[in-house]
């Protein structure tokens, strides 16, 4: 059984950035975090599977992101984890 979509928090505590990065599509993680962080009043912001360094630095400046949440389950993945890092310190 499918476990309900939270609904969205209506005075949400944060906003947090969400997704896995290219070239992860392993997305059953990124969602259980997910909806365990709506649960918990946050606003999440899901920029998909495979999302492009970009794309999370775009969305995080985007929406003002009080936290960005990466999955990665892959080595391909895992090494541009340091391009994300370095992204967000330039």
């Amino acid at each position: 059984m499918r476990e309900k979509e939270p609904s969205e928090p209506t005075n949400p505590i944060g906003t947090i950035v969400i997704g896995t990065l290219h070239p992860d599509i392993i997305d059953t993680a990124k969602e259980m975090v997910r909806k365990s962080l709506k649960t918990a009043q946050f606003k999440t912001v899901d920029v998909g599977k495979g999302a492009s360094v970009a794309a999370f630095v775009s969305k995080a400046k985007e929406v003002n992101a009080d936290i960005i949440v990466v999955t990665v389950s892959i080595s391909g993945a895992k090494e541009n984890l340091l391009k994300l890092i370095s992204a967000f310190r330039s």
